[in-house]
């Protein structure tokens, strides 16, 4: 390997390291802003997951926000145990 092709890519590695930590940051800011609000995103729904009020979840392509504490409550069915957020 050349020393211009050296260089070449030790550049495009250390850019990539400055985004991942950019990346990074921007992720931690984001948690602390959710947290601050009271919402825990949780993923993908499971039925064999306990969610608390205000866990966020999604399922069939949409969000929804667990109205109460539930355990196996699909969102996308029981309308009483959480709420669409976003599809």
């Amino acid at each position: 390997m050349s020393n211009a092709n050296f260089s070449a890519l030790a550049t495009a590695v250390n850019g990539s390291a400055n985004d991942i930590a950019t990346l990074q940051q921007a992720i931690q800011s984001l948690q602390k802003a959710q947290a601050a609000l009271g919402f825990t995103f949780r993923g993908p729904w499971t039925s064999s997951a306990v969610y608390a009020t205000n866990d966020v979840t999604t399922a069939g392509g949409s969000s929804y926000i667990a109205l109460k504490s539930n355990v196996a409550a699909d969102p996308v069915i029981d309308v009483s145990a959480s709420g669409v957020i976003g599809r």
